[in-house]
């Protein structure tokens, strides 16, 4: 009797490898194609879909080591991806990459320590990115003379980190720059770019407050620029009016209100300049 328990122990432990054994290569096979769908996911670009993919299965089947391991693997090479972009200066797709890796960080941070990264890492990168980025953007509209675009790009990067010194420097250096070209305008005679230069300053000289002893111009300098730069082009339309230059005196005008938009004396002067040039152009197709 003992001897027969025996072998149906033996027997029951030898079942029991075999059907451990059966189990296990079946499972792979099973995740291997959820894996590999994900990772498609990952080699496509879509980086917020393919982390989301391997997290979903890291949830359903956290002790299986194939879906640690790959996962692990898949958000190095996202880290990989933004660090490259970085390093090319493609500060976009750098962003977007890091920006997606912070979101998600939460979802994977129990993961960490086996991770190459942290989330302050990604938090630096994704900080030094949007800098780069508001520089690159800033300096565009700069050259591009779109003062007040320039402006905004700064001081919105600068309310997501006040605290920066090296972007508190890019904005006061583009301030400066603003007023120069405002001020080498002027003996020009280019009053519509001064006026730009200015009206964009003074605009936003409200913002400025935190750092306005930094700067080397105070407000009222700017308003006195404006109204040098409105007289001046008032003198000229007029003039032009007065000789029957209708069409010049109007471009003219419509330059003051590219710094002064609220200008109620500019803005019927143009209208009634236009309304006489329409008769007069609608005389001279009678006569015809």
């Amino acid at each position: 009797m003992t001897a027969l328990l025996r072998k149906v122990s033996v027997l029951g432990l030898v079942l029991f490898n075999i059907f451990l054994s059966s189990c296990t290569p079946r499972k792979k096979i099973h995740l291997t194609p959820l894996l590999e769908q994900s990772q498609q996911l990952l080699d496509s670009g879509s980086i917020q879909k393919a982390i989301d993919s391997y997290q979903t299965i890291y949830e359903k089947y956290p002790q299986e080591k194939i879906v640690l391991d790959s996962y692990l693997k898949a958000l190095e090479e996202v880290r990989q991806v933004g660090d490259k972009a970085l390093e090319t200066r493609d500060f976009v797709s750098a962003e977007k990459t890091y920006s997606i890796l912070f979101s998600t960080y939460p979802h994977f941070q129990k993961l960490g320590e086996s991770l190459s990264f942290t989330r302050e890492y990604l938090k630096t990168k994704l900080k030094n990115c949007r800098i780069s980025l508001s520089k690159s953007q800033a300096s565009k509209a700069f050259d591009g003379r779109d003062f007040e675009k320039a402006i905004d790009v700064y001081k919105s990067r600068y309310q997501e980190y006040p605290d920066d010194s090296e972007l508190l420097n890019l904005l006061i250096t583009m301030l400066e720059d603003i007023r120069r070209i405002g001020d080498e305008a002027l003996p020009k005679e280019d009053f519509v770019l001064a006026g730009k230069a200015y009206y964009a300053l003074l605009k936003n000289y409200s913002s400025f407050k935190k750092f306005e002893k930094s700067l080397s111009f105070p407000r009222n300098s700017l308003e006195e620029g404006i109204r040098n730069c409105r007289i001046q082009l008032t003198k000229k339309g007029l003039e032009q009016y007065r000789k029957g230059n209708l069409a010049e005196a109007i471009s003219v005008w419509k330059g003051i209100l590219t710094f002064d938009p609220d200008n109620p004396e500019i803005k019927k002067a143009i209208e009634t300049a236009t309304e006489q040039l329409k008769k007069i152009k609608n005389n001279k197709l009678l006569t015809f």
